[in-house]
């Protein structure tokens, strides 16, 4: 997902009043009371990672008719991008070193020259969400994305679109696989918008509480 899009916590940073309130205030101008009900409750349950997040997919299909500017590129990859590449995005050779040799593949945006894009793709029954550690789980028939970026000067471009479209087209050339599916911060109204326009559905509502789950998030919600 976009950097906007994708599904994160804010830092908890100072404890000071005047952070706090500078951060609520923030948090209600960007994603409203929703947002500002996610940080009370983190405070309630004494800082534990808490987060809710809905569960999206789109047919594969849907996804390789999205039409894109020209003036992109876009690559499915599982090799480690040249070092001019690596320092445009931010990553080291080592995350992409390791998620590569677990089979993962990414999706990189390019603007001439210069990488403006990337998001990460893998099959498989379970995804490991690093940063709070807990699984994701995902049918057979699915492709779960991730981690996805596009650099400030190139959002609202087509970008996540393009990569999107470039991750179906490899897959139905590759696998036997129907849908690509994502999770999205239930406070990210932006994400959500977006990836409902791309022709993303919810299925599901889940909440993650570390003080009462390891690494399985309850399921509060879901499409039938």
């Amino acid at each position: 997902m976009n950097q906007s899009d994708r599904v994160c916590a804010d830092s908890d940073g100072s404890s000071e009043p005047v952070s706090l309130i500078g951060k609520v205030a923030k948090r209600y101008r960007s994603d409203g009371i929703s947002g500002v009900s996610w940080i009370a409750l983190k405070r309630l349950t004494c800082r534990w990672p808490v987060l809710f997040y809905y569960t999206f997919t789109a047919p594969i299909a849907t996804l390789t008719t999205t039409r894109t500017s020209n003036r992109f590129a876009f690559k499915v990859s599982t090799e480690v991008p040249c070092e001019k590449h690596l320092n445009q995005l931010g990553r080291t050779r080592a995350l992409f070193d390791r998620r590569l040799g677990q089979g993962h593949r990414y999706v990189i945006a390019c603007d001439g020259d210069n990488a403006v894009g990337l998001l990460w793709a893998h099959d498989g029954d379970i995804h490991f969400e690093q940063q709070y550690g807990f699984n994701v789980p995902f049918s057979q028939n699915q492709v779960f994305y991730y981690d996805s970026l596009t650099l400030p000067e190139w959002r609202r471009k087509g970008v996540l679109q393009g990569m999107l479209g470039a991750l179906a087209k490899h897959t139905i050339q590759q696998d036997d696989k129907e849908e690509i599916t994502a999770i999205i911060e239930t406070a990210n109204l932006g994400s959500r918008r977006a990836h409902e326009k791309l022709g993303f559905c919810k299925q599901q509502l889940n909440l993650y509480c570390r003080a009462l789950s390891t690494n399985h998030p309850f399921v509060l919600w879901r499409h039938t």
